[in-house]
Parts: structure tokens; C-alpha cells; sequence
């Protein structure tokens, strides 16, 4: 074999150890994530319930605000976003106590 043959040619170095922690610090990565898009996407929805009510003109006191962006459920929030367009009042929007 010519110098310049083995110069050119690649060798595997990585172990089989090294490959599998990158594998493992990828998938957490990717949970990571997901779970900040979730997250993300839980606080954009809650800040959707104060948008129709402002956009309604109901006036939404500190506490109540402070309690939606405190809902972590993505089905109450869902809930929330029909209440918000139909209630007189932005606290009737936790009278029938089903957002949590």
C-alpha cells in the first residue's frame, strides 16, 4: 500500500460506548424538547383566554389572570377559551370549577 492510500483512508474511531451515550443524549435532548413545547404551547393557550376577554372588552382583574396563566391542563385551557367567549364576566370563567 502507497503513503498516500493509508493517509487517505478513514478509520472508525468512535467505541460502541461513545455511540451509545450520544444516542442517549440525543433522545433526552428530543424529550427536552418536547417538553418545552408543550410548555410553550400551554402559555400561548392561556394567553389566548386573556386575549378574547380583552378583545371583548371585559375587564380582568391581577387574579385572574395570575389563575389562568396557572392552568397547566391543556383540555381546561380548552374549556377556557369557550368560556371566554361567551361569559359576561372574566371570573364567571372558573364558576363551574372545572379549569384546574
Amino acid at each position: 500500500m502507497s503513503k498516500e492510500h493509508l493517509m487517505n483512508k478513514r478509520y472508525d474511531v468512535e467505541s460502541d460506548l461513545s455511540r451509545y451515550w450520544k444516542q442517549v443524549g440525543r433522545e433526552a435532548g428530543r424529550e427536552e424538547g418536547r417538553e418545552e413545547g408543550r410548555e410553550e404551547g400551554l402559555a400561548r393557550l392561556a394567553r389566548s383566554v386573556l386575549l378574547v376577554l380583552e378583545a371583548r372588552g371585559l375587564a380582568v382583574s391581577e387574579a385572574t389572570r395570575r389563575r389562568v396563566l396557572a392552568v397547566r391542563d391543556a383540555d381546561a385551557l380548552d374549556e377556557l377559551v369557550r368560556r371566554a367567549a361567551v361569559v359576561t364576566r372574566a371570573p364567571a370563567l372558573f364558576a363551574a370549577g372545572r379549569a384546574r
